[in-house]
């Protein structure tokens, strides 16, 4: 089990940050996990923190309405206005955990559509702007349902989601019929039409999206973006080239952004847990690390 020290806080009525050690550090990374995902599920997160402590770098784990099983009833941009009010504490120079002068956010899995979400499409002024922003495991949800989903009950569920959402009724719940409780949690016809369906709202970083279609969040993004992309990810279908769609990620984003430390790491797997390759997780923290330092 794993026991780590540092301070819980809130940063809006209900909603609870961690920030790791005890030291507030002047910078900050956002940490944002995928769905199903709460404090500490994703292993790396207290390692990376140790990490960039000695680099004058805070972690700081966000935890969302979405968070654990909240997502069937959420969004990309629920998600986006919570991440923003952490942002305005963290450089506020009237919250105790404020004065930051560096933020950035990272997002593993799902939370990686957060990251680029905020980047691309969530407006930032001034109080809520992050200086960076890291994709690691940004796969697409679409293409992780097919490989255990009869893609006939899929896109049967898809239209009656549509079908609901035409209606004005985006917000009622799936039947657990067509849309079988995948990720341990209840969903509406709105989020599920967003995560399965091609193109969807949350079809970031689908095999089959081509440039026209990066073009509206890669090619909108304005700062420094670093991707990881793991290269044994148990979430992506077999014949996805992964080079491929990282080459179609890079061609999207203005060269000024894109970090050339972006890779796909060989032998890590999805949230670079212990079916990882030997070294993999070692390597994807410590590009992680060169990059945020990078950050002037």
């Amino acid at each position: 089990m794993i026991s780590v020290n540092g301070r819980l806080f809130e940063y809006d009525s209900r909603l609870t940050a961690f920030e790791f050690g005890n030291v507030r550090h002047p910078n900050v990374l956002i940490f944002v996990g995928g769905l199903t995902d709460g404090f500490l599920t994703v292993p790396y997160v207290s390692t990376l923190a140790e990490k960039l402590a000695i680099c004058n770098w805070s972690v700081i784990q966000i935890l969302l309405s979405s968070s654990y099983t909240g997502y069937g009833a959420s969004s990309l941009a629920q998600d986006a206005k919570e991440i923003s009010k952490l942002v305005a504490v963290l450089r506020s120079s009237d919250s105790e955990n404020g004065n930051r002068k560096k933020v950035g956010v990272l997002g593993h899995s799902t939370g990686s559509q957060n990251t680029l979400y905020y980047l691309s499409k969530h407006e930032q002024s001034a109080e809520t702007s992050i200086d960076f922003g890291i994709l690691q495991a940004c796969t697409s949800d679409r293409e992780a349902l097919l490989q255990f989903m009869d893609p006939v009950v899929m896109e049967n569920s898809i239209k009656m989601a549509r079908d609901l959402i035409d209606k004005g009724n985006g917000k009622q719940f799936m039947p657990y019929e067509l849309c079988p409780d995948v990720f341990e949690s209840p969903i509406n016809a709105y989020r599920w039409n967003s995560l399965a369906s091609e193109r969807g709202d949350d079809d970031f970083f689908s095999s089959y999206l081509g440039l026209e279609d990066h073009r509206n969040t890669f090619g909108k993004v304005n700062r420094p973006l670093l991707v990881l992309y793991s290269g044994k990810d148990e979430t992506v279908p077999t014949n996805v080239d992964k080079e491929a769609v990282m080459e179609k990620f890079k061609a999207a984003t203005h060269p000024k952004w894109w970090s050339p430390l972006s890779t796909v790491v060989p032998g890590a797997s999805h949230n670079l847990g212990p079916e990882s390759s030997e070294g993999a997780t070692d390597m994807a923290l410590g590009l992680i690390v060169e990059f945020v330092s990078s950050i002037e």
